[in-house]
């Protein structure tokens, strides 16, 4: 009878000491990438919030462009729970890609997936807007140091032929 009395008890202390754990555990989402929109080649920074996560913990990230997908190995979460890394696509992609991150320490987990837009051409540097350069740069300067050369050469016909007609007349 006493057995089963410290059976019992030692198995009520158990459910009760580890459900416990259970209820603290947490799920956290939520990150972003330094830009939505990357050249086939480029490369894009992923940052999380804070995770909850212990430093440290293994994180699984991949980068999946079609049938393609990227593993991105040695990620693991900061001393002060924020996972980052940089990811690259792969060239010749095309379309969109989506940028998948998951951790878990077994007491929070972190799950996040972002779609990436992926440009045909290389994204324009200065302009920020996403868009491809084309076409030539603001040729209105151009323009107008032409149009003064032509004025300046005709004055310049103009003062020869006059002092000629001079010399000639004289």
């Amino acid at each position: 009878m006493i057995a089963r009395l410290l059976a019992t008890g030692a198995l009520a202390g158990a459910l009760v000491l580890t459900g416990s754990a259970a209820a603290f555990a947490a799920e956290y989402t939520g990150g972003s990438v330094n830009t939505n929109t990357v050249a086939a080649g480029g490369t894009v920074t992923f940052t999380s919030v804070e995770t909850g996560l212990d430093e440290g913990t293994d994180v699984t990230a991949s980068l999946t462009c079609g049938s393609t997908v990227t593993a991105i190995d040695g990620v693991t979460v900061g001393a002060d729970g924020i996972i980052t890394f940089t990811a690259t696509v792969p060239a010749g992609t095309t379309g969109s890609c989506t940028l998948s991150v998951s951790a878990d320490d077994g007491v929070d987990t972190y799950l996040q997936t972002l779609s990436l837009t992926v440009a045909a051409a290389p994204v324009d540097g200065g302009a920020g807007d996403g868009l491809a350069e084309t076409g030539a740069a603001d040729l209105t300067p151009v323009l107008w140091f032409g149009a003064g050369a032509v004025v300046l050469g005709a004055a310049a016909a103009g003062v020869v032929a006059a002092t000629r007609r001079r010399s000639a007349a004289q």
